[in-house]
């Protein structure tokens, strides 16, 4: 049976108390398909839908802004609403997206690259 994990540690030091904040996400169901990409948005200050290939329903996803900030819509609809942004250079994890993921850059003329691991059934 498969399984997808996400472990972390948050550290916080220097703010008057450390904090060490070791953390496991499992998924909580099995996951039977995976999804990577790697890619360049096609156009600056378009939106364009996260390509899953054949994961219908997303249980974890991890987004990786490789140049530019990165917005990224976790239940696109009919607008593009941004639900997070992602600095250049970092990583979000998203546990279950509400529904269909779109990304797009923060400024007009700058394309965004990224990297993204779905999984899920």
């Amino acid at each position: 049976m498969a399984t997808a994990r996400i472990k972390g540690i948050l550290e916080v030091q220097g703010l008057g108390q450390d904090v060490s904040f070791p953390f496991n996400s499992d998924t909580s169901v099995a996951p039977t398909r995976k999804q990577y990409g790697y890619r360049q948005q096609a156009a600056a200050d378009t939106a364009e839908v996260l390509n899953l290939g054949g994961v219908t329903t997303v249980h974890m996803l991890v987004i990786h802004a490789a140049s530019n900030d990165l917005l990224v819509d976790l239940d696109f609809s009919s607008v593009f609403d941004a639900d997070l942004t992602i600095p250049a250079g970092e990583v979000a994890v998203i546990p279950k997206p509400a529904g269909v993921v779109y990304v797009m850059n923060s400024t007009a003329v700058e394309q965004a690259t990224y990297e993204y691991y779905a999984m899920g059934v």
